[in-house]
């Protein structure tokens, strides 16, 4: 056979292999490697160069094959790192896609806020300091299909109206409790209906924690429905619900409220109404036994139910290129014959989001003994609870867009109704706050 021949018998079926090799390494196939192609000419070259035809073969046409041999190798390595960066480019797609779905799909929040505190008791013997801190977590899931879910974690104890820790007791562990868990469909036109441990969703105005203290956190169900300018909200918050230790019966508290939102020309107008029934009237306070000052008989068990009506408004302008806000709010105990009435005014000027911003506030509220459920309403005013009145002062400076430095003084009076006399009580709280 010709030289020629033998050739053509040779690497015509090796040539034929070439475009599999190729196929098979672009798709990230193991059957083929550098090493094993090289191996296999190696061995057809040795096969072929043997005694009887090398003879018939100069050493120029050698060395032209083996050269073309190392091209085909060379050219195999590249194929093969260019699919090993494509591989890798492949995977890093792939997780930056992962993570963006899971950044899309959860949102963590949260705050921290170390507090120092003095209060001055004149039914004290001496004044109160101490150091206290709050630390709140909140991660939000969007599960898609309009349900949406939340879990929040909080510092303090099991007190419903606040998640202060005072700091202290030599640096022992401070607790963490459940603060949020919650679902909430919104797959009805402009609608979010939640059922669990909740934020709360009544709007307070101008922030004033009139009927509920800002750390509450309603347990039951709520519908919220908000366009542009209306603004409507249902909740039934349970009390208590299991009467097998308490000894009594399931208790509720539901409520209503519609507010709307006028433009104007230099601002806006929220003019509101709100209806809350808490049927109380011959249970025990639910936590801790304590009425929060509100009217109990002999046996500690309420005198009355709480059916209040509220009225309210809130104004938003702008001043010197600051935000103006003025609120009032007025609230009445239905049901109650006495200490029924309670209402607030209140300014807030400026704004301390931002560094080097700055914002001022100043509040009056009277708030009597059986106008709210006492144990829901603010923790810090009056020493807390009810039947109570007086001002409150604030103010605040930018550290950045997530952080203030602030204070809040409490100068009020309690007890007409429970003492039959009005003792004086203020409260001094510096705070710095960070939300993330």
């Amino acid at each position: 056979m010709s030289i020629t021949m033998k050739l053509l018998t040779v690497f015509i079926p090796l040539i034929s292999m070439g475009q599999p090799i190729r196929k098979r390494i672009d798709r990230s196939s193991n059957y083929f490697s550098t090493r094993s192609v090289i191996i296999s000419l190696s061995i057809t070259v040795s096969l072929f160069f043997g005694t009887s035809v090398s003879a018939q073969i100069d050493a120029a046409t050698i060395e032209e094959l083996r050269a073309q041999i190392a091209a085909l190798s060379s050219r195999i390595e590249q194929l093969e790192e260019g699919n090993e960066l494509i591989s890798t480019t492949v995977e890093g797609d792939r997780r930056s896609v992962r993570d963006a779905s899971w950044t899309e799909k959860f949102q963590i929040s949260g705050d921290m806020r170390p507090r120092f505190e003095h209060i001055d008791d004149d039914l004290e013997s001496s004044d109160r300091n101490r150091d206290r801190v709050r630390a709140r977590i909140a991660v939000d899931a969007n599960l898609g299909d309009n349900w949406s879910a939340g879990i929040g974690m909080a510092s303090g104890g099991t007190d419903p109206i606040s998640t202060n820790q005072t700091l202290g007791g030599g640096g022992f562990s401070k607790d963490l409790r459940l603060d949020l868990a919650y679902v909430t469909y919104e797959g009805f036109s402009n609608t979010a209906l939640s059922v669990g441990k909740l934020r709360n969703s009544f709007y307070k105005p101008g922030g004033q924690n009139l009927i509920f203290d800002s750390d509450f956190r309603p347990e039951g169900v709520a519908v919220a429905y908000a366009t542009e300018r209306l603004s409507i909200n249902a909740g039934t918050m349970i009390l208590e619900s299991d009467d097998k230790f308490s000894g009594q019966d399931k208790e509720t508290l539901w409520g209503m409220q519609l507010a709307y939102e006028f433009t104007l020309d230099a601002g806006s107008l929220t003019l509101g109404t709100s209806y809350y029934d808490a049927a109380v009237a011959g249970s025990r306070p639910f936590y801790l036994g304590d009425p929060y000052n509100n009217s109990v008989d002999a046996t500690g068990a309420y005198l009355n139910d709480y059916q209040e009506w509220e009225l309210f408004a809130e104004a938003n302008f702008s001043l010197a290129g600051k935000p103006l806000r003025l609120y009032s709010d007025y609230v009445t105990n239905l049901d109650a014959s006495e200490f029924d009435t309670a209402w607030a005014l209140g300014v807030r000027y400026g704004s301390a989001r931002g560094l080097g911003n700055w914002e001022l506030g100043y509040g009056y509220q009277d708030l009597e003994a059986d106008a709210v459920l006492g144990s829901l309403t603010d923790s810090d005013f009056g020493g807390g609870g009810t039947d109570n009145q007086g001002h409150i002062l604030k103010a605040a400076y930018g550290l950045g867009d997530s952080a203030r430095v602030g204070f809040t003084y409490f100068i009020s009076e309690y007890g007409e109704a429970r003492l039959g006399q009005k003792i004086d009580y203020n409260r001094l709280q510096l705070d710095i706050q960070l939300r993330f």
